[in-house]
């Protein structure tokens, strides 16, 4: 019987560690040509695009530091209390990212509405915008993930942090989960509202001559961008719904919690796909980064030749 107990233990340990595996990989193969696309071109120097790049940083950061320590404790046992890394360790970078790629989802959000909702605004944004934002995102996150310090810990308990106190795990789950999420569903619900309301417009003051035509390009318009809302309330929703459930509730069993860090896992996947590679700016512009330096690269001008005679000579 514990032979029987032992194999099947091990069957269970290769294959989160594979899938594990496969998630990591796919984590940074999609989302490190999002970040060499929209800092190879300054073209896409812009708000939204440069809040992408800083999501597929995040996700790329999880895939390459949390995603290969939660490997390493799955097939060594888990046992972070008494072995390879402390557990408030752990606890902090993984609450951390966690809550800054939620703030970044967010702030896409948010950035979208003021895009439709004021076409006319200004497009790019100023370092020191970038910077306050960036830090603002961080600063939060690691704030939330140092309030979750001190709790129990289990292999697969990861990502479903509870606090012994009250107050610490509802502030903790409300300002790294819900808010972010709730500012997500409440920007893309006025996205929709936003759009109906410009095809009114259009429908009202276009001539009669023009309407039938008019109508069929707002009613793509509003196809396309209600399309977008639900790709992205629905990868928010998989990916981290399950999560907030389990903090809500302080899940302890191994099989949830198992479940759970799977749909974390996929979460950089999933993202990529709908911020990145659904996104014909950032592929065309991929395009072009790759023809323009691997396929046809450009020739060296006359400064960078003399540049080179001279370190030569």
């Amino acid at each position: 019987m514990d032979n029987a107990t032992s194999t099947v233990s091990v069957v269970e340990k290769s294959a989160r560690a594979t899938l594990t595996v496969a998630c990591m990989l796919g984590g940074i193969v999609l989302n490190v040509p999002i970040i060499i696309a929209i800092i190879g071109t300054k073209k896409l120097h812009t708000q939204q695009h440069i809040l992408v790049c800083h999501l597929s940083l995040v996700h790329l950061l999880a895939s390459s530091l949390i995603m290969p320590l939660q490997i390493a404790f799955i097939l060594l046992g888990g046992d972070l209390n008494k072995k390879y890394l402390r557990c408030d360790g752990m606890v902090l970078i993984t609450t951390s990212i966690d809550c800054a790629a939620l703030s970044t989802i967010s702030s896409l959000a948010v950035e979208y509405f003021l895009s439709l909702s004021r076409p006319f605004r200004q497009a790019n944004s100023s370092k020191r915008n970038f910077f306050l934002q960036f830090s603002f995102i961080w600063i939060l996150s690691i704030c939330c993930g140092i309030i979750s310090i001190g709790i129990d810990y289990e292999i697969f308990n990861s990502i479903c942090v509870a606090s012994n106190d009250n107050w610490r795990h509802i502030l903790q789950v409300f300002v790294s989960s819900l808010l972010p999420i709730l500012l997500t569903f409440v920007s893309l619900m006025y996205i929709v509202q936003v759009t109906n309301n410009q095809q009114r417009r259009i429908v009202a003051v276009v001539q009669i001559a023009t309407l039938a035509v008019r109508t069929s390009a707002s009613a793509i318009k509003i196809k396309s961008v209600t399309t977008s809302v639900a790709y992205r309330l629905g990868a928010c929703i998989i990916c981290y719904g399950p999560i907030i459930a389990c903090r809500l509730g302080r899940a302890k069993e191994p099989v949830l919690l198992s479940i759970v860090t799977i749909f974390w896992h996929f979460a950089p996947i999933i993202n990529a796909i709908v911020y990145g590679l659904q996104n014909r700016t950032i592929m065309g512009a991929l395009k072009v980064y790759v023809r323009r330096r691997c396929i046809n690269p450009p020739m060296p001008t006359t400064s960078d030749i003399r540049r080179n005679i001279y370190f030569r000579g």
